[in-house]
């Protein structure tokens, strides 16, 4: 049986639909869904329409983590991951310490990235981004399961890879 599952990235202009897309594609062929936040590039202190600020964004993990209740395995994220995206715990998953050495994983190469034409991408899959705003999943499921060493992520790693 073939696995199709759906990613999708959070922004300002869609997150109200995060209830609604789960509700629609629950209980078909799609095995379940995982979400990223929009991560701006880096773009000289211009505001970015599609960024979601912290506060907004907790209340956002707070509603995926209850759709969590209802849908279950259906969100391809566990607890553990889905608390490192709040604005208390991000930090210690994307930014760089005091010692220059770096946080995030796809910096210390956990995940060799490439592009279409086969070039090594940096930092991570998705390039030059605005790392201090990080919203990919990725990351966070590394450190959730590889640093936090949490069964959960490491269950949905599995079925969603393996």
């Amino acid at each position: 049986a073939e696995k199709i599952f759906i990613h999708t990235v959070i922004t300002k202009t869609n997150f109200e639909q995060i209830t609604d897309l789960v509700e629609e594609w629950y209980g078909t062929k799609v095995k379940g869904i995982k979400f990223s936040f929009y991560t701006p590039m880096p773009m000289n202190g211009i505001e970015d329409p599609f960024y979601i600020e912290s506060p907004e964004r907790d209340q956002i993990i707070r509603n995926i983590l209850e759709l969590k209740k209802t849908f279950g395995d259906f969100i391809l994220m566990s607890k553990k991951e889905l608390e490192l995206f709040k604005s208390t715990n991000f930090r210690k998953v994307i930014d760089d310490n005091p010692r220059d050495e770096k946080n995030c994983l796809l910096k210390k190469g956990a995940v060799l990235s490439l592009d279409s034409n086969g070039e090594t991408k940096y930092p991570c899959v998705m390039g030059e981004m605005d790392c201090s705003r990080c919203g990919c999943t990725i990351p966070y499921m590394l450190h959730a399961v590889l640093l936090e060493k949490d069964w959960e992520s490491m269950k949905i790693l599995a079925k969603t890879f393996f």
